[in-house]
């Protein structure tokens, strides 16, 4: 039988992982000759459709590419690569000042991990400590130089100005909602609901107490009536007088009414 070789699953992940990162995606797809053949088509719109699956392809491809230097990035993290591991990969996306799509996933890399790699030299006696500063400048450098697009100089301040808060971002960035947090807005939602719904209860079962009490309500509208024109008084023994005539009224007139009401039953008995 043949000698028995055994791979770690971490040594062969961090292959993978290398792999993948020194990889030119361009290259992958075949780009540039694909590119080629499109412009060689005669026919515009079959050139047409051709160029945008082509562009389509190129687009996939580097996301593939900025996909895997978050998962580096994450696996560092995770302390299953070293900080030597990272700064051979920063070193490797520094090799061309002028290559902006390296530069690029070095700017998504650095966002990813910068504030670990930053913890871990924060003793100025760090062997690294150097080593990052370096890169720091030499990626600074890149903006004062102007051999790059705007867009890539503004990426590169924005992670400048991200370490020096400390790698606190000035707001959190959107992200997309977990089924977790889908059901707990709506158990909140439907217990607001239910909240709503005995409120609306009790407010109900408080307006029907209050409609059985309307004779007050309507002696003291009738009092109000009688005494239209009169000014209101301000002293405090006008007002118990008030008070008191309201009391002596209300009775009167549940009395007329009392009485009006039982007539016919008296009348019926006697």
């Amino acid at each position: 039988t043949g000698n028995k070789i055994t791979h770690s699953f971490r040594q062969l992940l961090l292959t993978r992982c290398q792999k993948e990162f020194e990889n030119d995606y361009r290259q992958e797809i075949g780009y540039e000759k694909k590119k080629v053949d499109v412009d060689a088509i005669t026919d515009e719109k079959l050139q047409k459709e051709e160029s945008e699956k082509l562009e389509e392809n190129l687009s996939k491809a580097k996301r593939k590419k900025l996909g895997n230097i978050f998962f580096i990035g994450e696996l560092f993290k995770l302390q299953m690569l070293t900080d030597l591991i990272m700064y051979d990969c920063i070193d490797y996306l520094l090799r061309d000042k002028t290559d902006e799509e390296s530069l690029e996933c070095l700017c998504k890399l650095l966002n990813t991990i910068g504030k670990e790699l930053d913890l871990k030299t924060s003793d100025k006696a760090a062997a690294n400590r150097k080593v990052l500063e370096r890169n720091y400048t030499d990626l600074f450098s890149i903006t004062t130089h102007r051999q790059t697009s705007a867009r890539l100089r503004f990426m590169i301040q924005d992670v400048m100005d991200l370490r020096k808060a400390n790698w606190v971002a000035r707001r959190a960035e959107a992200k997309p909602t977990t089924i977790d947090e889908i059901h707990e807005q709506e158990r909140l939602k439907r217990e607001q609901q239910e909240r709503d719904q005995e409120r609306d209860k009790a407010l109900r079962r408080e307006s029907n107490r209050g409609g059985n009490n309307s004779y007050g309500h309507n002696s003291q509208q009738y009092t109000g009536g009688r005494g239209s024109g009169m000014k209101q008084q301000s002293n405090r023994a006008d007002d118990e007088q008030s008070g008191n005539r309201f009391n002596v009224n209300s009775v009167r007139q549940l009395q007329k009414i009392d009485r009006r009401n039982e007539g016919p039953l008296v009348k019926y008995i006697s």
